[in-house]
């Protein structure tokens, strides 16, 4: 995922179905470049000159890729928000999935094509299975390899409620992600679970399980001032 996105179940305006993307205008590309509000207050001195040079090197390759992508079409686009009453999933990886290098012979391709102009994805579903109106974000994450993806992640963080962070199971709690932690407490944003994936890949499993979860507790306690969070162990291709 590129992009943030949202995942409506159940929402207020009552809309069931569809999506709609929001396309960056210039005052957000200079906001991912200059990181400000609450969170800039908080990390002030943690966004060293040379990541702000580098941010502002990603800003603007973002913007060249999507004038390739987009040729003549892409300044009109800017701003914008285009919606659909139904969802695919050949429209959602033209939105949010970051899609192939750019050069020529990729201009027209459709993976991809807006991510680097999409700020925000909104998709909407039926309430089920939650009992209450429900919206899950997924963001890029902070061990992406492009600091812009890690940026657009962090000024994203003042508009959850909850946070599931997930961890490998094979790396759990490296520096990233301790900064991470260390940022949702400051920010006072204190109801986190942290979800250790890949738990299907840990030779024997049935010994180790117990370990992993209380080495994993036990450094979260000691990193964010003896705050307990739940540790969940499992693992994503379980699921299917």
């Amino acid at each position: 995922t590129a992009v943030v996105t949202h995942i409506h179940f159940g929402h207020p305006s009552g809309q069931v179905s569809g999506a709609s993307f929001t396309l960056f205008d210039e005052a957000e590309w200079d906001r991912l470049a200059s990181r400000g509000g609450i969170l800039g207050e908080l990390t002030e001195g943690l966004l060293e000159d040379y990541k702000r040079e580098e941010l502002q090197a990603q800003v603007q390759a973002m913007q060249t890729r999507a004038k390739m992508r987009l040729g003549d079409s892409f300044e009109s686009l800017l701003g914008r928000t285009h919606r659909f009453e139904t969802v695919t999933r050949e429209i959602i990886e033209r939105y949010v999935c970051s899609g192939d290098h750019v050069d020529e012979k990729l201009r027209h391709q459709a993976a991809g094509r807006f991510n680097d102009i999409t700020s925000a994805a909104d998709i909407f579903f039926e309430r089920e299975p939650f009992g209450c109106p429900v919206t899950l974000m997924d963001t890029p994450g902070t061990n992406d390899p492009l600091l812009i993806r890690e940026e657009i992640t962090l000024q994203s963080l003042e508009t959850a409620d909850y946070f599931i962070v997930v961890l490998s199971a094979h790396q759990a709690l490296t520096d990233t992600d301790l900064q991470l932690l260390r940022i949702l407490k400051a920010l006072k944003r204190d109801r986190i679970v942290a979800f250790v994936n890949r738990i299907d890949e840990v030779n024997n499993l049935a010994a180790e399980f117990s370990a992993l979860r209380d080495q994993v507790s036990l450094r979260l306690t000691e990193a964010l001032g003896g705050a307990q969070i739940p540790v969940i162990l499992g693992s994503a291709a379980w699921a299917g």
